[in-house]
């Protein structure tokens, strides 16, 4: 979070929910669902629940290494070649099609969404876009 007074970044113990702050993902929703629950947190779909995306990723990592038994060495690619991004619960090549037609809720993970222009977008690109019209 920026401190305006001392122009310094301060650690916040509150997560961003994408348009909101709460003081845990789990709060993020107020009743609203998924397209409140962005920003530092994702929705998980299977729970429907608000969550710390590092919880999301350790269970993925259990699945992964579930079926990574099952992969030969003709199924290997090269991951840098097909590393999409993830939307939350799901994965897509890119963020702008992470929705697939489900709006905001639909877009979390690697993502947010852009309620100006109502598209979902990378994160740190949108972060990258705001830190410059700061300066």
């Amino acid at each position: 979070m920026w401190d305006v007074q001392d122009s310094t970044c301060i650690k916040s113990s509150e997560v961003s929910c994408g348009g909101h702050t709460a003081s845990s993902c789990e709060l993020c929703p107020q009743g609203n669902g998924a397209a409140w629950c962005n920003g530092d947190c994702v929705w998980d779909v299977q729970d429907s629940t608000c969550i710390n995306p590092s919880e999301q990723r350790g269970e993925k990592d259990d699945e992964v290494d579930e079926k990574a038994d099952d992969v030969t060495e003709d199924d290997e690619v090269d991951e840098k070649a097909n590393s999409p991004v993830s939307c939350g619960g799901h994965y897509a090549d890119s963020c702008e099609l992470c929705p697939e037609g489900n709006g905001a809720a639909w877009c979390n993970g690697e993502c947010v969404w852009d309620v100006q222009d109502a598209t979902c977008v990378n994160a740190s690109e949108q972060q990258g876009e705001k830190d410059a019209e700061v300066d």
